[in-house]
């Protein structure tokens, strides 16, 4: 782990598994225990198998297992969520750009089929035009996943980081790893107008971590 140079998936998940372990006996504050609740989140089923596929690549298929796990809450369609055309193909479209795939090519069949059957599920978001209206809903450490709209006219997860509501009310979009602050944590804008900083991003979905 590096806490130097987090992207924007490495951020949310270690804060996710540093409030786990916090709520923990002091005794337990250990890397091996943050190292538990990282592989608890990340990895399908929440064991790494040592295979490449074991872990959840797409953030709507990792809000999806963890949900069926009772880990996190997938609160989107609650908060008004719609349907969009859904398309997960970003890693078998660009995997020359994996370093793990671009030397294993035997793995793009196994992934084509993993991105068919998380691209089957229904991809729901809140547009950016209604997220100033749910933000009063929103907490501290809910995880909010920015969903994008491709030239094709599919959509699909293009970021992630998190809520933070500073005490003057305000509900910030706490993140890493964007063109602006590339490795860095940064507190960004109040969450509604960020998202109007790119126009390719077209809403959100949200996640609550429930234990």
């Amino acid at each position: 782990m590096n806490f130097q140079g987090m992207d924007c998936w490495t951020f949310f998940e270690t804060a996710l598994g540093f409030a786990r372990m916090l709520n923990e006996p002091e005794s337990n504050w250990t890397p091996e225990r943050l190292l538990y609740y990282i592989e608890l989140d990340r990895y399908r089923g929440g064991q790494c198998t040592g295979e490449y596929l074991s872990r959840l690549h797409y953030l709507e298929d990792w809000l999806y297992d963890n949900n069926r796990r009772g880990l996190v809450e997938d609160l989107t369609r609650d908060l008004g969520g719609r349907s969009v055309p859904h398309s997960a193909r970003e890693m078998s479209t660009g995997w020359r750009h994996y370093r793990y795939l671009a030397a294993n090519r035997s793995l793009l069949g196994p992934l084509g089929r993993m991105e068919a059957n998380v691209s089957s599920r229904p991809l729901y978001h809140v547009p950016k035009s209604q997220v100033a209206a749910i933000e009063p809903k929103l907490r501290s450490g809910d995880i909010i996943g920015v969903i994008s709209r491709e030239r094709n006219g599919l959509y699909s997860t293009a970021h992630v980081g998190l809520a933070l509501r500073t005490s003057d009310g305000v509900l910030h979009f706490m993140h890493a790893s964007s063109p602006s602050n590339y490795g860095r944590v940064v507190i960004d804008d109040e969450l509604s107008k960020y998202l109007y900083r790119y126009r390719s991003d077209s809403g959100i979905l949200v996640g609550r971590p429930l234990r």
